[in-house]
């Protein structure tokens, strides 16, 4: 008998059906992994691109192209105009950012100016502005749409806005000091889609924004843009005014690629160059504003942290998968053994066993590669190539390694051998191995301290490494304490204890399989639950940091006492602290926040909690009509002059690195009522309900609250699939530790059935044999816990800081 037909094949899978379809079982989850968890980890990174862009304000996201002309340059004065020089700047846009960027608008506006008459609110200020497509975006609720004008340009207000300043259909404004401008207001409208990022580059279009300019005794300015049609365009561009020509090519949300993300800076860098110096108008220059680099930098910084942490996991369960996979292989290859030996007894080739035992493996496998491509096609993610071809390609390696293994056993004829009678020598192929393994982690340690996890992917596998490489010396080790133990158990009258473990020492290096696949799962699982644990408590830490209290609520017009009194009413609400706020110019013409609080009470009242408030400035006799005050380092030493309620000398008598909840340049001083009304308040209240507390502070209030700010965090995608991936390795690292013990237990069955049946024959009782075989497996069970959950203890210690995840801002 030369070959072997494919008849054999098919006979030998319906005798080892079990084996087969554990196989085949076992075959479609580890498809799933090589194929399905790369291309849902690049969905997580598209939606983690995705929210990083939509949470983020359209004027900074997207490219904003200004321009100004200059010595009688021609400037845009049509619509058509406008247009043509969108298209043109289009065919400008690298590759990188082409996909990315979705139909714009373009504008012309005149900036705000003072309004001197047509309204008795003061410090009133009206810019105009037209829009490609505005009028589209808006609901007019009274008057009429403005039209082309004549002495006087016609516009439309944002209905909120008119009402503040007091200002009616048919009104006539006059804005600027000099050469005062006639602006009439025909209607007012409300913006269709208050959502719309369209919005964000048109704020005063849609309300009054409250300003605080600089200065030594500015005060709150009020500003809106009215809207000019298109009919008005040509009337706005033909006055000798300052005008600003924009073009806004926004970014879709929708469409991310995060595998194209780290061209985008260079993609913004190269466009801004070519826009410095394009010359399609002559007379006018152009540039390039956007914060599109900065962010997309951020985002990366995120996505390398998070890939790191999900990478170690996924490298981790490939190994474990990979490994109760070749225990299948050799549950099937245990279950032909007898009927491929009598072939090749009879004379069939050391090729047929090969191929008729690769037969076998293909039909188990063939069904599950085909399931699993079909399930592929539901996981969301990018479609790549690789994860296509993925399934099939660990089909065939899976028979190309049962053939080999097979080959390498019946390579001579009807081989005999006991397993259950000795200890086993190491050959020069373990010793060999368990070299490689120390070595590798070694190394890959001493790599990753010296170049991090930011250098070559492969060393993305390190921790997996460095814990394999732990393993080698507890399995070196794991005879020693059995051997003591079974002098021990011999001193007893039971012989269960003695004879189990003197099996359990003298067991093939197959019995400590299980070993190979707790270890990793054990510790990326502890390591995993560590990180976890440190993500929450740093997202803690970090909301309570930007917001400073439970909430806090901030408002323009500052609150009056009887507000302050009911938001201490609330229900919920244990401490309030009102502070007042003046934005000027200390030093060097940079602006800064003057807080002016009870810093006792502050401290009081954030006194339990994660925020680090100022120490308070340190005692010491101070001049007459100067006040102490925390600034920023840059400040110590200066002499500060401020204007709040008359002119105020600061003395600086300590630094102030930062005050939580604020951002910026902060200087902090007592309270004092001359400063009028406070403009910001702290409240503290873990239940604190949010519709009361709003209804409490009134309109026109900003307010955050921690808790929203802490489940932000959460449902960021990058912390969300970091926690996600963990709870899933977890119950996956637990099926397949379980499955690793079981699959090693049938597999040496043979072995143990005949040492049981020896013993059952000198009277061992059916108890005493299911004892037996729970003493034999217990300690490879607790060696492999024992060592996992110390690598997964050690991990974090080896390696931070070198993976860090970044809270997603």
């Amino acid at each position: 008998m030369r070959r072997a037909p494919l008849g054999t094949a098919l006979r030998l899978a319906g005798g080892g059906r079990g084996a087969v379809a554990t196989l085949g079982v076992l075959l479609f989850a580890a498809a799933l992994l090589v194929s399905g968890a790369p291309k849902a980890v690049e969905g997580a990174y598209d939606a983690a691109m995705a929210d990083t862009l939509r949470r983020a304000s359209a004027l900074h996201t997207d490219l904003t192209v200004t321009m100004s002309a200059y010595g009688g340059g021609r400037a845009p004065s049509t619509v058509g105009d406008f247009a043509h020089e969108d298209a043109s700047l289009r065919e400008r846009l690298p590759g990188s950012l082409r996909g990315l960027v979705t139909a714009g608008h373009h504008r012309l506006e005149l900036p705000t100016r003072p309004i001197e008459a047509g309204t008795g609110v003061r410090r009133s200020f009206l810019g105009l502005v037209w829009a490609s497509g505005l009028q589209h975006r808006v609901r007019w609720v009274a008057g009429r749409p403005p039209g082309a004008g004549g002495q006087a340009v016609q516009v439309g207000l944002p209905r909120s806005a008119a009402e503040e300043l007091r200002v009616g259909v048919g009104t006539t404004l006059r804005i600027g000091a000099t050469s005062a401008l006639p602006v009439e207001v025909t209607g007012l409208y409300e913006p269709l889609s208050p959502a719309d990022r369209f919005w964000d580059h048109h704020r005063r279009a849609r309300a009054v924004e409250y300003v605080y300019p600089p200065g030594p005794d500015a005060q709150m300015e009020r500003h809106v843009m009215g809207l000019v049609a298109d009919a008005g365009l040509p009337g706005l561009a033909g006055r000798a005014v300052e005008l600003t020509y924009s073009w806004v090519l926004p970014l879709d949300p929708g469409r991310p690629d995060a595998r194209a993300a780290p061209g985008i800076p260079g993609g913004v860098t190269e466009f801004g160059g070519q826009i410095g110096y394009h010359s399609e108008l002559p007379g006018t220059i152009s540039m390039l504003r956007t914060d599109l680099p900065r962010i997309i930098e951020a985002y990366l910084a995120d996505l390398r942290s998070a890939s790191a942490v999900v990478h170690v996991v996924l490298g981790a369960l490939l190994l474990v998968a990979a490994g109760v996979l070749a225990l299948a292989v050799l549950l099937l290859c245990s279950r032909m053994e007898r009927p491929l030996s009598l072939m090749r007894a009879r004379g069939c080739s050391l090729a047929g066993i090969a191929l008729t035992g690769a037969a076998v493996i293909v039909l188990g496998a063939l069904p599950a590669t085909v399931a699993a491509q079909a399930v592929l096609w539901f996981v969301p993610g990018p479609a790549v190539p690789l994860h296509t071809a993925a399934p099939a390609a660990l089909a065939l390696a899976t028979a190309a390694g049962g053939a080999a293994l097979l080959a390498v056993r019946h390579r001579v004829p009807l081989p005999e051998h006991r397993g259950d009678l000795a200890g086993h020598r190491s050959g020069p192929v373990r010793v060999a191995i368990e070299v490689a393994l120390v070595g590798l982690g070694v190394t890959a340690l001493l790599l990753l301290r010296a170049r991090g996890l930011n250098g070559d992917p492969l060393l993305l596998l390190a921790p997996l490494l460095i814990t394999l490489a732990g393993a080698v010396p507890a399995l070196r080790a794991y005879p020693l304490p059995l051997l003591l133990l079974v002098r021990l158990a011999s001193r007893r009258r039971d012989a269960v204890p003695y004879l189990g473990l003197v099996m359990a020492a003298r067991a093939r290096l197959l019995s400590a399989a299980p070993v190979l696949v707790l270890v990793p799962a054990l510790a990326v699982s502890v390591f995993g639950a560590g990180v976890s644990a440190s993500l929450a408590d740093g997202q803690e830490r970090r909301a309570w940091s930007e917001v400073g209290a439970d909430a806090r609520a901030e408002s323009a017009a500052g609150f009056p006492a009887g507000a302050v009194e009911k938001v201490r009413r609330v229900p919920g609400v244990t401490g309030v602290v009102p502070i007042q706020v003046k934005r000027t110019q200390l030093a060097a013409y940079q602006e800064h926040t003057v807080l002016a609080l009870d810093l006792a009470a502050f401290r009081e009242l954030v006194g339990d909690t994660p925020v680090r408030a100022p120490a308070p400035p340190p005692a010491g006799p101070a001049a007459p009509g100067e006040i102490a005050a925390l600034v920023p380092p840059e400040l110590m030493g200066q002499e500060l002059e401020m204007y709040w309620g008359g002119k105020i000398t600061l003395t600086a008598s300590a630094p102030l690195e930062g005050f939580p909840g604020r951002g910026g340049r902060v200087v902090v001083i007592p309270a004092d009522p001359r400063f009028g009304d406070p403009a910001l308040l702290y409240v503290r209240g873990a239940d604190v309900d949010r519709e009361r507390l709003a209804a409490a502070l009134g309109p026109g209030v900003t307010l955050t609250l921690r808790s929203q700010v802490l489940s932000t965090m959460r449902a960021a995608p990058l912390t969300g699939l970091v926690q996600t991936t963990f709870l899933l390795a977890t119950l996956l690292f637990a099926g397949y530790a379980a499955l690793a013990v079981v699959l090693a237990l049938v597999i040496t069955s043979k072995e143990r059935g005949g040492a049981l049946t020896l013993l059952r024959t000198l009277g061992l009782t059916a108890g005493q044999a299911r004892r037996l075989t729970l003493v034999q497996v217990a300690p490879v069970v607790l060696l492999g816990a024992l060592t996992g959950v110390a690598a997964g203890l050690a991990l974090p210690l080896l390696l931070d800081p070198l993976l860090i995840l970044r809270i997603n801002e």
